[in-house]
Formats: structure tokens, C-alpha cells, sequence
């Protein structure tokens, strides 16, 4: 493949979130050839004895063809999960960038891959989520999250980085097992045929498509933080426990709530105890009907 063409909005200027690896020098390079308006943003987590390289050579990259390159290269104190924290570092200092110089967006180099990784670790949570695997547009913090390689594997966009003398690096990370996505990616993901990935893309579009359906029937019911107890339990257990997640998400905050923390949700608005649960930095109260 020695070309792959991306869809983003040319009056708009982006900051694109490039770590060094195929994916994202693919974008970064597409971008160059597009003459699209954007800095570059890279985050050099420490971790890894091949960091530093990967940050010259991103930072070598946009040097040499005149792009704007924003580098987060600190010590930082983090608790609990890695991988979760990294995340929320790396866009929050992508979204500073936007507020900084007045930009439009956030653009990542998700790929197929990526969002079928996605969707199968959902799946082995058994989380309630909003939506099924990666969307192309999303929001982060109110800015516009563009992720316009989803159509492309990732063999795909190595394939183009090799066709276009674009140098990229393998972070050695992603090879061990060490954190769920690993695992999901080594083990099922990569080995899937195109067929079975697009059997699969099938799948997620009607769980999405149901979804949508019932996001639309329960919208009357998320107009107001106080609800009628007597409303929600006549909805069926579906469109109960996805009225859970999206008024959790409105007004407590969007967290990751499981399925099993909602049924016990459902279990409170189905008892006649009144009845008190913190939830993050929120209290949820039950009283008689409301």
C-alpha cells in the first residue's frame, strides 16, 4: 500500500498524537503529504531504555519537514493502574496544547486493529459501554477526538511506512502480556483473518445500532438528576441498566461502570428501602419514590 488517504476537516488545525511507532508515523507522514494544519505532540513516558530514541527520532522527523513539535518529557508520581493513568497524562497535555494555541482537535492513529482490541476487551469486562469499539469522531474534555485510520490494519500502515521510506519504532512493550490489551492483541486480535475481523465489525454495528435505539427511548428520562423510582422500573432490565450508565455519566462523572455494578444499582431502585451509596464524589440517595 503506498498510500492511504485520511478525511479531516482542512479549514480545522489539529494537534496529532504521535508516540513513534507505525501507526502513528504512518499519520504523521499522510499529514506532511496532505498538507494538513497541525503540531505534532509526544510523550516520553520514561519507562522504556528506548524512549529517548523514539522521542529524537519523532522530534528529527517533524524537523526536518517543518512541523511544530510539543514534547511531555517529565518525572511524574502515578498510583494504580498504569495504563489508565498514561492515558489521561498524554490527552490532557494534548488538550492543554489545543487550548494553548487555539486549535480544533486531537488526532490519533487508532487503527482496525485497535478498535477490535477494543471491542473484545468490553467484551471480557462485560462492560455497559456507550459504544461498542472506537469511534471516528469523539469528545475529549468538550475537543474533538479524530481517529481516521480505523479502516486500516495495522500491517496495513506498517506496509505503507515501509513503502514510503518512513522509519519508524517497535515499542517493546506491546510484545509481552503484561496488561490486558497486550493479551487481547497477541493472542486474538493480530490473528485474526479479514474475514473474521469484518464478521466481527458486523456484530459491533448492531450492538450499536440496538444501543442507539435505546439511548433514543430513555433520552425523556435523563432530563433531570431527580427521577420517579416507579418510571425507571417499568422501563425493561436492557433499558434499565443503560439508564444507569448515561445518568452516572451525566451527572456523576464518566467513569467505567460494570455490569455487575449496575444490576446491584437495579437491585436499590427495585427494593422499598430508602436507601444511601457513595459513588465516586457523589451521593446517590434513594427516598420512598424519588
Amino acid at each position: 500500500m503506498y498510500y492511504i488517504s485520511m478525511d479531516l476537516d482542512r479549514n480545522k488545525k489539529y494537534v496529532f498524537a504521535i508516540s513513534g511507532g507505525p501507526d502513528s508515523m504512518a499519520l504523521l507522514d499522510m499529514g506532511i503529504k496532505e498538507k494538513y494544519d497541525f503540531v505534532v505532540c509526544h510523550v516520553n513516558y520514561r519507562k522504556r531504555k528506548q524512549a529517548d530514541l523514539e522521542m529524537t527520532g519523532v522530534k528529527d522527523y517533524c524537523k526536518s519537514h517543518g512541523i511544530r513539535c510539543f514534547v511531555l518529557n517529565e518525572e511524574y508520581v502515578y498510583t494504580g493502574n498504569f495504563q489508565a493513568f498514561a492515558r489521561e497524562y498524554r490527552y490532557n497535555f494534548f488538550l492543554d496544547t489545543v487550548n494553548k494555541y487555539n486549535l480544533d482537535g486531537i488526532v490519533c492513529a487508532h487503527h482496525l486493529d485497535d478498535l477490535i482490541e477494543t471491542y473484545l476487551m468490553q467484551k471480557e469486562r462485560n462492560l455497559d459501554v456507550d459504544y461498542f469499539g472506537l469511534k471516528q469522531i469523539s469528545l475529549y474534555k468538550g475537543v474533538g477526538l479524530y481517529r481516521p485510520l480505523l479502516k486500516f490494519r495495522k500491517r496495513e500502515l506498517e506496509e505503507y511506512c515501509l513503502n514510503n521510506n518512513v522509519h519508524y519504532f517497535i515499542d517493546e512493550s506491546n510484545l509481552s502480556n503484561d496488561y490486558t490489551r497486550n493479551t487481547i492483541r497477541n493472542t486474538q486480535g493480530s490473528l485474526m483473518s479479514d474475514e473474521e475481523i469484518d464478521k466481527l465489525l458486523l456484530e459491533i454495528e448492531k450492538l450499536n445500532d440496538h444501543k442507539k435505539k435505546i439511548l433514543e427511548n430513555i433520552e425523556v428520562f435523563l432530563s433531570d438528576f431527580k427521577v420517579e423510582v416507579d418510571k425507571i422500573i417499568s422501563l425493561n432490565m436492557e433499558e434499565r441498566l443503560i439508564f444507569y450508565r448515561e445518568w452516572f455519566n451525566k451527572y456523576i462523572g464518566k467513569y467505567s461502570y460494570s455490569k455487575a455494578f449496575l444490576i446491584e444499582i437495579d437491585k436499590i431502585f427495585n427494593s422499598s428501602k430508602n436507601s444511601e451509596l457513595q459513588i465516586h464524589q457523589a451521593l446517590l440517595v434513594k427516598s420512598y419514590k424519588v
